[in-house]
């Protein structure tokens, strides 16, 4: 059993001979490609959301395919390389963004303006940000005796409307105070 995830980067639909579709799925992340197998009922149940520029996460089965150069067995008399394929047999699909080359798609960084507040007000911050956990980055600019300074939070949010009018009210200001770029 496999779980794996990353951007469906091709779909390709064949016919079994009963004439249902099957699909193959290329999926990629930052460290490489795997190829995910739908077959009828998987395809069926998973095809809208496997679609191009979709973030998914894919349970199944890893299934390791050993390939020979392209001669057949006579290349295999021949001592010609083989090359392990692994691939997924899909059995669930959990679409995480469906096209991630949109422009909402894409992680907005949130900035909070904090002048001379107290501890307290930042914990209570913190607090509040680390309650709504996502993909957007936390920039706080923070005004200092040597001007004003841009320090990146190790926390990253969910930045909807909602969090963000709770942190402007916290800090007593509107769009001067909490922004998202």
């Amino acid at each position: 059993d496999v779980t794996v995830g990353g951007l469906v980067t091709a779909v390709r639909t064949h016919y079994t001979k009963k004439g249902e579709p099957m699909l193959f799925v290329t999926l990629e992340d930052t460290t490489g490609s795997v190829s995910v197998t739908c077959f009828p009922q998987a395809t069926r149940e998973f095809a809208s959301l496997l679609l191009p520029n979709a973030v998914c996460v894919v349970k199944g089965k890893a299934s390791h395919r050993e390939r020979v150069g392209g001669g057949g067995a006579k290349a295999v008399e021949e001592g010609e390389e083989r090359a392990a394929q692994i691939e997924v047999l899909a059995d669930k699909v959990h679409q995480i963004v469906p096209d991630a080359m949109a422009a909402e798609s894409r992680p907005r960084a949130v900035h909070i303006h904090l002048d001379g507040s107290t501890r307290n007000l930042m914990r209570m911050v913190k607090e509040t940000l680390s309650a709504r956990p996502g993909g957007s980055p936390v920039f706080l600019r923070v005004d200092t005796p040597l001007g004003p300074q841009k320090i990146r939070c190790p926390l990253t949010v969910d930045p909807d409307d909602g969090l963000l009018e709770q942190v402007r009210r916290m800090l007593g200001g509107g769009q001067r105070k909490v922004w998202v770029e």
